[in-house]
């Protein structure tokens, strides 16, 4: 019975995992465009698996993505922006966006209304608990 349990939980916290990181951009580069390509603002994060809303008082940033391959990252309330590019592989099923020349930030989920975003900062902030930011498009 104990390792029946087992089992059944390591198949939970597999599937949990293969759905926090898996890959579904799996569309045309025109696809792609057109459903990326327009201003994109957080909606939430999942920090050590719990869902928490973007605080009201602490600036988040918006994602406007340019069919050029630019992309413009702004942060609420404020005037600086910062420049990048963004790309797509289809054969791995991601889209990466650059910024600073560093790739940090991976587009795994794009569909009409979300747009899932995972960020690479273990070597900048070991203990950064972001595992996926969560945009849905700007109302705008």
């Amino acid at each position: 019975m104990n390792k029946l349990f087992a089992l059944i939980l390591l198949l939970v916290s597999a599937a949990s995992v293969n759905e926090l990181f898996a890959q579904d951009v799996n569309m045309s580069v025109d696809a792609v465009k057109g459903l990326l390509c327009r201003k994109w603002d957080l909606s939430y994060g999942i920090v050590s698996g719990e869902r928490i809303g973007p605080n009201p008082s602490a600036p988040t940033m918006s994602f406007d993505f340019k069919a050029d391959g630019s992309v413009v990252i702004g942060f609420n309330g404020q005037n600086n922006h910062l420049q990048g590019t963004w790309a797509y592989d289809a054969a791995d099923k991601w889209i990466k966006v650059t910024v600073n020349k560093q790739k940090r930030l991976t587009i795994s989920s794009l569909k009409q209304d979300e747009l899932v975003m995972l960020s690479d900062m273990k070597d900048i902030t070991p203990n950064d608990p972001t595992d996926k930011l969560v945009y849905k498009p700007a109302a705008n």
